[in-house]
């Protein structure tokens, strides 16, 4: 029978994780999340999955800090990977000569010519200083945040901006339309979150417990004509 002090560090540690997926996920800026039941297209969904083995003695020994965060925020990483390199093959490409503000905003054109409302944008790191300049006279005093997180369009449309890093680098602008994105996932538990982390207690090992850490979802984007890659020549 496991104690309720064990349970109450256990689901602290489960919470470590499941914050920092929800502060480092971009599901909610890019998609439109739909829970799907389990039973929907069954075998067809893709999954990111963790079973990751850790001392007891972590968790039951209070001269122990035991942090986990970092699980959440790799599972981010991998769905912001799978969506950029999932959009990158389905939209529509244009080929510049250098990645501009003016190509930008011609982008952001184009996707609502079509009839849709552009509100994200992948941006390469080494943009990060034209951002600023870009921003410079269009952000209004009445502009929250930081000046280098969204880049303002004219008739006052922003953009959130999401930068490449070393975890997750991608060399082309990609301009997306969350209506035409859907995030489709299947919860394991009884809760409505994205993401399902769980320890095992009762696994059968003496030195250690059992984390498991799953997402199960579906990326579906139609029509791909509301997403758009800049790719310079």
């Amino acid at each position: 029978m496991i104690s309720s002090e064990i349970q109450q560090k256990l689901g602290e540690l489960e919470n470590q994780i499941k914050t920092a997926y929800s502060r480092s996920s971009i599901i909610d800026y890019v998609c439109i999340p739909v829970k799907v039941v389990p039973t929907e297209r069954y075998g067809k969904f893709t999954q990111f999955a963790n079973r990751l083995l850790i001392e007891r003695q972590h968790v039951t020994d209070s001269s122990h800090y035991l942090i986990l965060g970092e699980i959440g925020t790799s599972v981010a990483r991998d769905e912001e990977r799978h969506i950029i390199d999932t959009l990158s093959k389905l939209s529509p490409q244009n080929i510049v000569k250098e990645i501009s503000y003016a190509e930008i905003t011609k982008g952001v054109d184009i996707i609502k010519s079509k009839g849709f409302t552009p509100n994200h944008i992948f941006i390469p790191i080494d943009y990060f200083q034209d951002v600023f300049k870009w921003n410079k006279d269009k952000i209004k005093p009445s502009h929250t945040g930081s000046v280098f997180d969204s880049l303002v369009i004219q008739n006052n449309a922003t953009l959130k901006v999401t930068y490449s890093n070393k975890y997750v680098p991608f060399d082309n602008v990609i301009i997306t339309s969350k209506e035409a994105n859907k995030w489709e996932y299947r919860p394991v538990d009884d809760t409505i979150n994205r993401l399902t982390v769980k320890f095992d207690w009762s696994y059968n090992d003496p030195e250690n417990t059992l984390l498991d850490v799953k997402t199960i979802f579906n990326l579906v984007v139609k029509p791909t004509e509301a997403n758009l890659v800049i790719m310079k020549k």
